[in-house]
């Protein structure tokens, strides 16, 4: 009996130790920026868990949120322009509940005098508090305060594995050294082709322009409806909550393929609506500038800016901090109307066929 009860305490010993020896290499490596004591530079792999340490431990003034469209921005261009700090926040797919996630730490933190927000209407579809279809759940241990609750992440065998490996090797043997340098974060343009030739390959509905859904059979005030209540919760709360800061959000330009696209879907009207929406909703905020970037035709229309139907090079993301810095294509009572007629006429206009023949 002695002997089973001394097997039992070596053995509660034994796994107490391991349990401490990993927390002790997640805390010290610190993979997800959590503590800001180490000076390795951050691994830009897992967005949604490494930028709330960013937020919480990185010197800032402004935040760029958004989805891979806002990865190609450089932090050194905007901060040249706009005469900022900037952080790169950004998260492949965002939905508008995580970017609110990430942008009400930044807030709460109160080092955020500036947030620019890439406004992607597939952000807000679905529920209010949707999650990233690779998530199972919002790491919210990460973004609170709370350390009594950092054992999901101290006790976390997978950043034993992965994220403290791929953080020592980036910062002392150079493996995929971009993915360590803080200008470069989440950036993926040097991996791309921009063609319109490329783009070909990436349209995989291309069919659909051909036959566009009967609307007798679809309506979408329900899904506008849907729409209107994501965006107001998930960013018009914060616009409202925060007075003193600077919200500068835009229309991100996809190409005029994506607008046939929501055309043949019948969902072109919805989209219209929801951006005039959108205007109205918040152009009685002093602290709101909205851009509008898809009624210009010299970028949607060249299809070599493109990877695809909506991802454009990095050079329109340097094209359009210019445009901000000079306060162009600012949606006000003016521009509204004529920006949301513009592109509604560009895409009817637009003779899909040139670009199906030559599928």
């Amino acid at each position: 009996m002695n002997t089973y009860k001394k097997h039992i305490r070596n053995s509660f010993i034994f796994s107490l130790l391991i349990l401490v020896i990993v927390a002790l290499i997640n805390f010290i490596i610190d993979p997800y920026k959590q503590y800001g004591l180490n000076s390795l530079n951050p691994y830009f792999k897992n967005a949604r868990y490494l930028n709330p340490g960013l937020i919480k431990n990185y010197n800032y003034d402004t935040i760029i949120v958004g989805t891979s469209n806002s990865a190609n921005f450089l932090t050194k261009e905007i901060d040249k322009a706009l005469g900022v700090k900037s952080l790169k926040v950004i998260s492949t797919g965002s939905t508008a509940f995580e970017n609110k996630s990430i942008m009400s730490l930044a807030l709460r933190k109160e080092k955020v005098k500036v947030i620019i927000l890439e406004l992607d209407p597939l952000s807000w579809q679905g529920d209010k508090k949707r999650i990233h279809k690779s998530m199972t759940t919002l790491p919210t241990y990460l973004y609170d305060d709370n350390i009594f609750n950092d054992y999901q992440y101290l006790l976390n065998f997978d950043v034993l594995y992965s994220e403290n490996i791929s953080a020592i090797a980036g910062n002392f043997f150079g493996f995929q050294e971009k993915n360590t340098n803080i200008e470069l974060a989440y950036y993926w343009a040097d991996k791309a082709t921009f063609s319109e030739e490329n783009l070909l390959s990436y349209i995989k509905n291309i069919k659909a322009y051909k036959s566009p859904i009967d609307s007798k059979k679809i309506s979408n005030n329900s899904e506008l409806q849907l729409l209107k209540q994501s965006f107001d919760f998930n960013t018009l709360q914060l616009i409202k909550d925060y007075p003193n800061t600077k919200f500068i959000i835009f229309h991100p330009p996809y190409s005029i393929l994506a607008f046939k696209m929501l055309e043949a879907e019948n969902q072109l009207d919805m989209y219209l609506n929801l951006k005039k929406y959108i205007y109205e909703s918040t152009k009685k905020y002093e602290n709101v500038s909205l851009y509008d970037f898809q009624i210009e035709k010299n970028i949607t229309h060249d299809l070599d800016n493109y990877l695809d139907d909506r991802h454009y090079s990095n050079l329109i993301n340097n094209w359009m901090i210019e445009q901000i810095e000079k306060g162009t294509y600012l949606v006000n009572q003016d521009t509204i109307d004529i920006y949301i007629n513009s592109l509604k006429t560009q895409v009817q206009k637009y003779d899909i066929n040139m670009f199906i023949n030559k599928k």
